[in-house]
């Protein structure tokens, strides 16, 4: 107890994160949320930072893989034409 009666609350010990990408610097910042959504997520216990986070790192990553696909795809279809000449006229002299 302290000097005041009131029990000193323990130190927070660090959330085990699941996945074993390093803490990056973080950002506070505001972000609107159906009041709905967020009473329940709050009564399931879960962690909004970290699941919008997790979310966000996912949207990321597939919106990543779209614009490399959709600017190689110029590429592949050339490459893919090369192969196929190549084959047909490998077939070809093998007749």
């Amino acid at each position: 107890m302290t000097s005041y009666g009131k029990a000193q609350a323990k130190p927070k010990q660090p959330m085990k994160r699941d996945n074993a990408r390093p803490r990056a610097a973080r950002r506070a910042t505001s972000v609107s949320i159906d009041v709905v959504v967020l009473n329940e997520a709050h009564r399931l216990g879960l962690n909004i930072s970290r699941e919008l986070e997790e979310h966000l790192t996912r949207m990321i990553t597939a919106e990543h893989k779209r614009l490399w696909l959709e600017s190689a795809d110029e590429h592949i279809r050339a490459f893919n034409e090369h192969i196929e000449k190549k084959n047909d006229a490998d077939e070809g002299s093998q007749r």
